[in-house]
């Protein structure tokens, strides 16, 4: 648990097609901080595609290309969400927590480490994906 109360939340919003990476955050994290991530939501960006599905890893490493590949991603990977693309089982979205909860983070990144993001297919099967990150730096 993180003592104390911050108010400079941010709030990052990337769409991800497969085999695509993304960095949240402007930068490595800064030296003598960590980067609380307290919010995650995925969602297939295209309604239309059903029995479509994503995978979208959560990465920390010290490049900002860390998430370059699925093998990458996947080694260094903090969370991963994986958006089904069985078309009885079709889930659109997945949000961890249920709330937003800024005093219980579901992970942290440590100081000169990057966030990054890289979406991959389910199966042979892919979906773009929204993904919404939230979190703070302290």
């Amino acid at each position: 648990m993180v003592s104390g109360k911050n108010y400079d939340i941010k709030t990052v919003s990337k769409t991800m097609t497969k085999g695509t990476r993304a960095v949240i955050g402007s930068a490595a994290v800064a030296a003598g901080m960590k980067r609380y991530v307290t919010f995650v939501r995925v969602e297939k960006a295209a309604t239309n595609q059903k029995g479509q599905g994503a995978k979208v890893f959560f990465a920390s490493g010290a490049l900002s290309n860390t998430a370059s590949t699925l093998t990458l991603a996947s080694a260094a990977q903090k969370l991963q969400i994986v958006l089904t693309s069985a078309i009885t089982a079709d889930a659109s979205e997945a949000q961890i927590p249920n709330m937003i909860d800024t005093q219980n983070p579901l992970f942290t990144i440590a100081a000169s480490k990057w966030l990054t993001l890289f979406c991959a297919s389910v199966a042979t099967f892919s979906s773009p994906a929204n993904v919404l990150v939230q979190y703070y730096d302290q």
